[in-house]
Protein backbone atom coordinates (compact mmCIF):
# COMPACT_ATOMS: atom_id res chain seq x y z
CA UNK A 1 0.00 0.00 0.00
CA UNK A 2 2.83 2.28 -1.02
CA UNK A 3 5.14 3.13 -4.18
CA UNK A 4 6.00 -0.05 -6.26
CA UNK A 5 9.16 -1.90 -4.63
CA UNK A 6 8.92 0.06 -1.36
CA UNK A 7 9.32 -1.71 2.02
CA UNK A 8 11.41 -2.79 5.20
CA UNK A 9 13.02 -5.84 6.56
CA UNK A 10 15.51 -6.53 9.19
CA UNK A 11 17.63 -9.68 9.15
CA UNK A 12 20.19 -11.06 11.67
CA UNK A 13 23.23 -11.90 9.29
CA UNK A 14 23.64 -15.38 11.72
CA UNK A 15 19.86 -16.68 10.95
CA UNK A 16 20.17 -16.09 6.58
CA UNK A 17 21.32 -19.20 6.09
CA UNK A 18 18.26 -20.53 7.79
CA UNK A 19 15.96 -18.77 6.06
CA UNK A 20 14.07 -20.07 2.74
CA UNK A 21 14.23 -17.67 -0.17
CA UNK A 22 10.19 -16.80 -0.24
CA UNK A 23 10.03 -15.40 -4.06
CA UNK A 24 12.51 -15.43 -6.80
CA UNK A 25 12.86 -11.44 -8.95
CA UNK A 26 10.57 -9.85 -10.81
CA UNK A 27 12.85 -7.16 -12.95
CA UNK A 28 15.92 -9.08 -13.27
CA UNK A 29 16.02 -9.69 -16.84
CA UNK A 30 13.57 -10.19 -20.02
CA UNK A 31 10.77 -12.76 -18.69
CA UNK A 32 7.52 -13.81 -20.19
CA UNK A 33 6.29 -14.96 -17.90
CA UNK A 34 3.72 -18.57 -18.28
CA UNK A 35 1.44 -19.18 -15.66
CA UNK A 36 -0.19 -22.85 -15.81
CA UNK A 37 -1.80 -24.13 -17.74
CA UNK A 38 -0.02 -22.17 -20.66
CA UNK A 39 3.84 -23.39 -20.15
CA UNK A 40 5.56 -24.53 -23.30
CA UNK A 41 6.54 -27.98 -24.01
CA UNK A 42 9.64 -29.52 -23.76
CA UNK A 43 12.38 -28.31 -20.74
CA UNK A 44 11.15 -24.45 -19.49
CA UNK A 45 14.16 -22.53 -17.98
CA UNK A 46 12.60 -18.73 -17.94
CA UNK A 47 15.77 -16.78 -17.34
CA UNK A 48 19.36 -17.41 -16.22
CA UNK A 49 20.87 -16.31 -12.79
CA UNK A 50 22.45 -16.27 -9.46
CA UNK A 51 20.68 -16.07 -6.38
CA UNK A 52 23.12 -13.99 -3.26
CA UNK A 53 23.11 -15.13 0.09
CA UNK A 54 22.23 -11.72 1.89
CA UNK A 55 19.13 -10.18 3.35
CA UNK A 56 18.71 -8.10 -0.28
CA UNK A 57 19.21 -11.55 -2.07
CA UNK A 58 16.91 -13.19 -0.15
CA UNK A 59 13.97 -10.57 0.54
CA UNK A 60 14.70 -7.87 -2.22
CA UNK A 61 13.03 -9.44 -5.83
CA UNK A 62 14.40 -6.44 -7.83
CA UNK A 63 11.62 -4.05 -7.48
CA UNK A 64 12.46 -0.57 -6.80
CA UNK A 65 10.66 2.83 -6.04
CA UNK A 66 9.19 4.76 -9.53
CA UNK A 67 9.30 7.83 -7.61
CA UNK A 68 11.99 10.36 -6.07
CA UNK A 69 12.73 9.21 -2.31
CA UNK A 70 10.79 12.36 -0.86
CA UNK A 71 8.00 11.41 -2.31
CA UNK A 72 8.10 7.62 -1.40
CA UNK A 73 9.35 8.61 2.30
CA UNK A 74 6.08 10.45 2.03
CA UNK A 75 3.52 8.17 0.85
CA UNK A 76 5.31 5.43 2.66
CA UNK A 77 4.93 7.15 5.92
CA UNK A 78 1.12 7.90 5.13
CA UNK A 79 0.50 4.26 4.00
CA UNK A 80 2.00 2.86 7.21
CA UNK A 81 0.07 5.09 9.19
CA UNK A 82 -3.38 4.30 7.83
CA UNK A 83 -2.28 0.35 7.88
CA UNK A 84 -2.00 0.97 11.61
CA UNK A 85 -4.58 2.95 12.16
CA UNK A 86 -7.28 0.29 10.22
CA UNK A 87 -5.40 -2.89 11.45
CA UNK A 88 -3.53 -5.44 9.18
CA UNK A 89 -6.08 -8.27 10.19
CA UNK A 90 -8.99 -6.21 9.79
CA UNK A 91 -7.29 -5.48 6.29
CA UNK A 92 -7.06 -8.93 5.49
CA UNK A 93 -10.59 -10.03 6.93
CA UNK A 94 -11.96 -7.11 4.73
CA UNK A 95 -10.64 -8.20 1.36
CA UNK A 96 -11.65 -12.02 1.90
CA UNK A 97 -15.47 -11.41 0.78
CA UNK A 98 -13.76 -9.88 -2.54
CA UNK A 99 -11.58 -12.97 -3.11
CA UNK A 100 -14.04 -15.22 -2.22
CA UNK A 101 -16.50 -13.78 -4.86
CA UNK A 102 -13.48 -13.52 -7.77
CA UNK A 103 -12.26 -16.78 -7.18
CA UNK A 104 -16.21 -17.98 -7.88
CA UNK A 105 -17.21 -16.22 -10.64
CA UNK A 106 -13.70 -15.18 -13.22
CA UNK A 107 -13.52 -19.10 -13.79
CA UNK A 108 -17.28 -19.12 -14.89
CA UNK A 109 -16.01 -16.87 -17.71
CA UNK A 110 -13.52 -18.78 -18.78
CA UNK A 111 -10.29 -18.07 -16.85
CA UNK A 112 -8.35 -20.31 -14.55
CA UNK A 113 -7.79 -19.73 -11.12
CA UNK A 114 -4.08 -19.72 -10.45
CA UNK A 115 -3.63 -18.43 -7.34
CA UNK A 116 -4.33 -21.31 -4.29
CA UNK A 117 -7.80 -21.38 -3.69
CA UNK A 118 -6.89 -21.37 0.17
CA UNK A 119 -5.03 -18.17 -0.38
CA UNK A 120 -5.72 -15.11 1.96
CA UNK A 121 -3.55 -13.01 0.43
CA UNK A 122 -4.00 -9.56 -1.34
CA UNK A 123 -3.17 -11.01 -5.07
CA UNK A 124 -5.41 -13.10 -7.10
CA UNK A 125 -3.97 -14.51 -10.10
CA UNK A 126 -6.26 -15.83 -13.77
CA UNK A 127 -4.81 -17.79 -16.82
CA UNK A 128 -6.42 -17.27 -20.55
CA UNK A 129 -4.33 -17.88 -23.20
CA UNK A 130 -3.92 -14.33 -25.20
CA UNK A 131 -5.74 -12.25 -22.51
CA UNK A 132 -2.93 -9.82 -23.19
CA UNK A 133 -4.51 -9.75 -26.63
CA UNK A 134 -8.12 -9.99 -25.90
CA UNK A 135 -9.14 -6.53 -25.96
CA UNK A 136 -9.69 -7.14 -22.24
CA UNK A 137 -7.03 -4.40 -20.80
CA UNK A 138 -8.58 -1.92 -23.24
CA UNK A 139 -11.92 -2.44 -21.60
CA UNK A 140 -11.10 -2.70 -18.39
CA UNK A 141 -9.23 0.15 -18.68
CA UNK A 142 -12.23 2.27 -20.15
CA UNK A 143 -13.91 1.07 -17.08
CA UNK A 144 -11.37 2.26 -14.88
CA UNK A 145 -10.22 -0.98 -13.63
CA UNK A 146 -6.72 -1.46 -12.97
CA UNK A 147 -5.78 -4.93 -13.43
CA UNK A 148 -2.00 -5.93 -14.18
CA UNK A 149 -1.53 -8.07 -17.38
CA UNK A 150 1.17 -10.14 -18.74
CA UNK A 151 0.39 -12.43 -22.05
CA UNK A 152 -1.56 -15.25 -20.80
CA UNK A 153 -2.45 -14.04 -16.99
CA UNK A 154 -4.04 -11.29 -15.08
CA UNK A 155 -3.60 -10.29 -11.55
CA UNK A 156 -5.84 -8.22 -9.44
CA UNK A 157 -5.03 -6.91 -6.12
CA UNK A 158 -8.60 -5.89 -4.23
CA UNK A 159 -8.02 -4.31 -0.65
CA UNK A 160 -9.67 -1.58 1.79
CA UNK A 161 -9.43 0.92 -1.34
CA UNK A 162 -11.81 -1.31 -3.19
CA UNK A 163 -15.68 -2.23 -2.58
CA UNK A 164 -17.62 -4.99 -4.08
CA UNK A 165 -18.91 -2.48 -6.73
CA UNK A 166 -15.50 -2.66 -7.80
CA UNK A 167 -15.40 -6.41 -8.27
CA UNK A 168 -19.10 -5.84 -9.85
CA UNK A 169 -17.57 -3.57 -12.41
CA UNK A 170 -14.85 -5.55 -13.36
CA UNK A 171 -17.12 -8.73 -13.40
CA UNK A 172 -19.14 -6.95 -16.09
CA UNK A 173 -16.49 -5.91 -18.38
CA UNK A 174 -15.37 -9.79 -17.96
CA UNK A 175 -18.66 -10.96 -19.19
Amino acid sequence: MGDFGVGFLYTRRQVIDKLDRPVVGYMEGDVEAFYPPYLPAGAYVPIDYSLKKSASGMFDPGTSGFVGSAVSSALLSASLNYIKQIGPGNIKAYRQPLLRRLREEVPRLGFTLVTPAESTGGNITFAKRDVLNSGLPERLQAAKVNVRFDRHWMRLSPSVYNDMRDVERFLSVLA
